[in-house]
């Protein structure tokens, strides 16, 4: 197993400066360069571009992330009980097992209250998932109702036989 990168061994603060020269698109050498301004023995340039590689490949996922999420989030308002919302129960579950794997690559233990979370959070979504279905479950048996009651006083008010309101009301009720 490797060592752990010069840079995640640095105090939180720095790293956090080092995220913000990332994200606005800082060259190594200006960062390598801020970081003797700030008075840290800086670690080595190739160090930094390591990072930067590592930091980039992570900021692309999470871009990915969110434009899936915004994919789904559509999907979930056209048809709640579909497929979107199996594959995002599914997504969280690889996810957890990809933090899991990550943490253990990298020689980090993983925590018993982390995996708690983690799972919570598949239970949760789960749990969502189930209540979403429920939710547009009822409203097609609301709306099946209001349009049989509809359809009654329709066929009271024209006159049709039982047998053609039976027929109708066994047409609409059959999915």
């Amino acid at each position: 197993m490797s060592r752990p990168s010069t840079i995640k061994r640095l105090p939180p603060e720095i790293k956090t400066e080092i995220h913000r020269l990332l994200e606005h698109g800082t060259p190594i050498h200006e960062i390598h360069a801020c970081l003797q301004q700030l008075g840290v023995s800086p670690p080595s340039k190739s160090a930094i571009g390591r990072y930067k590689q590592d930091f980039d490949q992570q900021m692309r996922r999470l871009r990915l992330s969110r434009e899936m999420a915004a994919t789904w989030a559509k999907s979930f308002q056209d048809e709640p009980e579909g497929n979107a919302a199996k594959l995002t129960t599914e997504l969280l579950e690889n996810l957890a097992m990809h933090v899991s794997r990550q943490a253990l690559e990298d020689g980090q233990e993983l925590k018993v209250k982390e995996i708690a979370t983690l799972a919570g959070a598949v239970r949760d979504l789960s749990q969502a998932r189930r209540s979403m279905v429920d939710t547009a479950e009822k409203i097609r048996a609301q709306t099946l109702k209001e349009t049989g009651e509809k359809m009654e006083k329709i066929i009271q008010s024209q006159g049709l036989s039982i047998d053609v309101a039976t027929a109708i009301r066994e047409a609409m009720t059959k999915s």
